[in-house]
């Protein structure tokens, strides 16, 4: 029914227990794949639960990333630009995610583009920003991925 690396794939989901954001070891991964070698609805169920929570995670960066690079480019923000810029911040800092989550789930290291990314803007002054293109390889990923999601939907 399914190809080997397609239930291998779809087996890692129990290691997430619901949640993309564990940090699941590759040995674990290869070591839980080689004893079951059959999946059920729940796992199954598991792996479209953590797309969904990864996909949303992805776009919201298309997002927040450029307002934020935007923010920190600025000589003097506001003190409303400084709480916005914080609010951000925080939903970066708070995640503790495994970059080859998406490695895992949709063969992309976006997760690892996206912190590196965060990281440079925000270890950043408004100046070097402005010399650099801190997004450019996230733009160039999350276009490739928008562009496969499009493909899949219109199948």
């Amino acid at each position: 029914m399914f190809e080997k690396s397609t239930k291998i794939f779809i087996q890692t989901s129990s290691l997430f227990n619901s949640s993309i954001f564990h940090k699941p070891s590759t040995n674990s991964i290869r070591k839980y794949s080689m004893r079951h070698s059959s999946i059920n609805i729940k796992e199954i169920n598991e792996v479209n639960e953590a797309l969904i929570v990864l996909r949303h995670f992805i776009d919201l960066s298309s997002r927040l990333l450029p307002y934020y690079e935007e923010l920190k480019q600025k000589d003097s923000p506001s003190e409303d630009e400084v709480n916005q810029m914080n609010k951000i911040a925080a939903v970066y800092d708070a995640y503790n995610i495994d970059p080859s989550t998406s490695k895992i789930l949709i063969e992309s290291d976006i997760l690892k583009i996206i912190f590196d990314s965060y990281a440079k803007m925000k270890r950043n002054s408004s100046e070097i920003l402005r010399k650099m293109d801190p997004l450019k390889q996230f733009w160039r990923e999350y276009r490739k991925l928008s562009e496969n999601w499009n493909y899949a939907l219109s199948n």
